[in-house]
């Protein structure tokens, strides 16, 4: 499976990436919203793992709404969604997205490979 992993932590994302690397899966990383652009220019991904709180640039839930709307746009079915966070409350920032674009999964970091594994083959 393609997939983008938007994750602003470096240790984080290079550990998650090199485990979904291991189970075959193609795995773009981005760090912030330039890298998650880039990285989603083609709108290959298949499933979008993201941080909902990307430091100075806000918000990983309105990048991957517009990664959504793209993929729409262009005739493509939406992407699978897997929300991670620190924060306990994490529910309410994932009810802002439109029913259209559900989020599939939300783990509270750090996250359980295995039910990352899970929540992609489901």
């Amino acid at each position: 499976m393609n997939i983008v992993l938007l994750e602003d932590d470096i240790d984080a994302r290079e550990a998650m990436a090199a485990l979904l690397s291991l189970d075959a899966h193609r795995v773009d990383q981005a760090y912030d919203a330039a890298s998650f652009r880039q990285a989603t220019r083609d709108l290959g991904s298949e499933a979008v793992i993201f941080d909902l709180q990307l430091g100075d640039d806000g918000n990983g839930l309105a990048l991957v709404m517009d990664y959504q709307a793209r993929r729409q746009a262009a005739g493509l079915g939406p992407a699978k969604l897997i929300a991670l966070s620190g924060n306990a409350d994490a529910d309410l920032l994932i009810a802002g997205a439109p029913p259209r674009f559900p989020v599939h999964h939300r783990f509270v970091k750090p996250a359980d490979h295995g039910q990352i594994l899970a929540a992609l083959g489901g």
